[in-house]
């Protein structure tokens, strides 16, 4: 008899898979994110509270916008706008 019963072994598979689609979700997302982000136009994503959760390098360089500093970001996006 064995300590792992039928019901283990499918959830143990089950699991397995679930880390498996995820790992390869997780590098799809960064892959898109790496090519938004050298594309040669302006992309941005914002919260409802209007901060800027994702820019990428032509958005920073035609905005001047540093995401590492304080600048106000509702003020860059009404700017946008």
């Amino acid at each position: 008899m064995t300590e792992t019963t039928p019901d283990v072994a499918a959830l143990r598979r089950e699991i397995h898979e679930l880390k498996t689609a995820l790992a390869s979700e997780r590098l799809r997302s960064e892959r898109l994110l790496e090519a938004f982000r050298h594309v040669p136009v302006v992309i941005f994503a914002a919260d409802d509270d209007g901060g800027i959760i994702f820019c990428n390098d032509e958005f920073q360089r035609v905005t001047g916008y540093d995401p590492t500093n304080g600048i106000d970001q509702q003020e860059l996006i009404d700017m946008l706008m």
